[in-house]
């Protein structure tokens, strides 16, 4: 009865370890697999926007003096607007 025993015991590690081997070979298996997402295709446009904080430096920069003294009656350019040469960009109140 001992040899009985001992080769039931020696199939049924057997078996464990061919369950295991099984068990951690289609484990490994799912990890491999690539996950996919399905999804229906149509045109777009693209977009970007770019959220930034800091400061704005100009590129080209003028510091204008005046010979004249008075006060200013009216400016006919806004801040960062583009001028030409030879237009008027305010004018001063003159003291006769």
């Amino acid at each position: 009865m001992t040899k009985k025993k001992g080769i039931i015991a020696i199939i049924v590690v057997i078996l464990i370890i061919i369950s295991g081997a099984y068990y951690w070979y289609t484990k490994s298996n799912e990890t491999k697999k690539d996950d996919y997402t399905l999804g229906t295709v149509a045109r777009s446009n693209i977009g970007l926007s770019i959220d930034a904080t800091g400061t704005i430096e100009p590129v080209n920069s003028v510091d204008l003096s005046a010979t004249a003294s008075g006060t200013l009656e009216k400016v006919y350019v806004k801040q960062n607007e583009k001028v030409t040469k030879g237009e008027t960009l305010a004018t001063i109140e003159s003291k006769h």
